[in-house]
């Protein structure tokens, strides 16, 4: 099969299904080579699988002319290179509907990242944008989503057709973690970490609640803070008085972010809303364990008990008590941290995220040769 793959956001997860569909299928990758070298540094291209094509995307924004000109070409050479099928990315600009627009020829299946806008973030977006967002997602053959509680919301508050919807796991980001898995940064055994985008919906407030508590009974636990986002502002304060709290603000280099995860003992997700994460498919394939909440289709990612703990959302004495008990239980903790690296191995692989991803893409050429 002739597979183009376009992304211009999620690189971390698109490296991985490319990698695995290029093994038996013919694979144009479209990218913006400079988000890729944001994330997985400037020798991004070295993990790459060999037989994979690049075409680089330099996305200037749709103000500039020279974009345009860009455009055209990089249409020219995906009509020149004849996809059975169009794979897309879902972003939060209007790139991802203007590319199914423009390929609408060719049978096309769109990931869904996030099916709506995430708590604190209804005002961020314009009119213009939803109505674009709406667009793309009519446009689409297939649909892929990362758990059955995404399915079940896109059918229920956009009434989309269930038989459109695939449900595939996100991946384990083994790209991501490609320093993290190995011996180069131990493990410091008393590190809870909170990382990624900072936003309301992320539940930072909790995890700093809950932090005195589990100091309480872990005096030498530290935590620490890493990612960008405007909601960190209110904390800043409390985050200053604890010696105990490190704030790594900004954006974290892809170095940065192996090391962090293969320190850390438990990874921490007290979200308050949330459709899927990244940062669970990371810490699996670095082999931690995790502390997450029962929002959205975290509870289908996170093997209660065995690949960590789940916990409702907003429960202070939720986190502090599951945190204790892995800081305590150093066995505990990597027994669930193989288990976690056992899944990232198994149903979260590259080749099972590939045969997921394969079955919408037959069903989009399907849908297309009976219309």
């Amino acid at each position: 099969m002739r597979i183009a793959l376009i992304d211009t956001s999620h690189i971390h997860y698109s490296v991985e299904i490319v990698n695995s569909l290029a093994v038996q299928n013919e694979l144009l990758y479209v990218v913006s080579s400079t988000a890729a070298e944001e994330k997985l540094g400037t020798d991004w291209k070295k993990f790459l699988n060999p037989a994979v094509t690049v075409l680089d995307f330099h996305h200037r924004g749709f103000k500039k002319t020279g974009t345009y000109l860009e455009l055209a070409g990089l249409f020219r050479r995906i009509y020149r290179f004849g996809p059975d099928v169009i794979h897309v990315q879902s972003v939060e600009d209007y790139s991802s509907t203007i590319f199914q627009f423009l390929l609408k020829r060719f049978p096309t299946v769109l990931t869904i990242h996030d099916p709506g806008y995430h708590a604190g973030e209804e005002g961020r977006y314009r009119k213009d944008h939803t109505y674009m967002r709406d667009l793309g997602r009519k446009l689409a053959d297939q649909i892929i989503v990362h758990g059955e509680a995404l399915k079940k919301e896109l059918v229920s508050s956009a009434g989309f057709d269930i038989a459109r919807i695939h449900v595939v796991p996100h991946p384990a980001l083994w790209t991501a973690a490609r320093r993290a898995i190995s011996d180069s940064h131990p493990e410091d055994e008393k590190i809870l970490l909170f990382f990624g985008r900072i936003f309301e919906y992320k539940g930072l407030r909790y995890m700093l609640e809950a932090f005195p508590l589990i100091t309480a009974r872990v005096p030498d636990a530290r935590l620490v803070i890493a990612g960008r986002g405007k909601d960190l502002d209110p904390y800043r304060e409390t985050i200053k008085e604890d010696s105990r709290i490190m704030l790594i603000e900004g954006h974290v280099s892809p170095d940065e972010v192996s090391r962090l995860f293969s320190r850390a003992s438990v990874v921490v997700l007290p979200y308050i809303e949330a459709t899927q994460s990244g940062v669970v498919a990371l810490a699996y394939a670095a082999g931690k364990p995790v502390i997450a909440t029962k929002v959205g289709a975290l509870p289908e990612a996170v093997d209660d008990g065995e690949t960590g703990y789940l916990i409702e959302p907003r429960d202070t004495d939720g986190i502090a008590r599951a945190s204790v008990i892995l800081l305590s239980d150093a066995a505990l903790r990597r027994d669930m941290g193989r288990a976690a690296f056992q899944k990232a191995a198994t149903r979260l692989s590259g080749d099972a995220i590939a045969r997921g991803t394969l079955k919408a893409y037959e069903s989009a050429i399907n849908v297309r040769a009976c219309a």
